[in-house]
């Protein structure tokens, strides 16, 4: 059996790879069959607000969390304090439920899981 795992996402979708490569780590880890959760905090939040492409051209993140439904994933956990502090305005994901939990919550949902990693 695999251990269940939670990925953090604390980075802004703006600035740089971060926040990809958690929801990259997150999609591969489900495909493996592997019972994953996602929790954004910090800056993260962000990105389920609408992020336009940047100037570079990349792939919205919105992509990405769309597709998370596909794997399994029908859940994403966030910190309501940093929703409130950044104001974000949380755009619809069909298929995607948005869990807002306070720090206890937090805490609660982390013990629940066998491995926990910061990305």
């Amino acid at each position: 059996m695999h251990p269940k795992i939670c990925i953090i996402s604390n980075c802004s979708p703006y600035n740089g790879e971060r926040a990809r490569e958690a929801l990259d780590f997150a999609l591969a880890s489900a495909a493996c069959s592997i019972p994953t959760a996602l929790l954004l905090i910090g800056e993260a939040v962000l990105q389920l607000s609408e992020v336009k492409c940047d100037i570079l051209g990349k792939k919205k993140i919105s992509s990405l969390i769309a597709a998370l439904p596909i794997y399994g994933i029908d859940t994403i956990y966030v910190d309501a304090d940093d929703i409130e502090s950044f104001n974000v305005k949380v755009v619809d994901h069909d298929g995607l439920n948005i869990s807002y939990l306070t720090s206890s919550e937090i805490a609660n949902l982390l013990s629940s899981y066998d491995k926990v990693i910061n990305l």
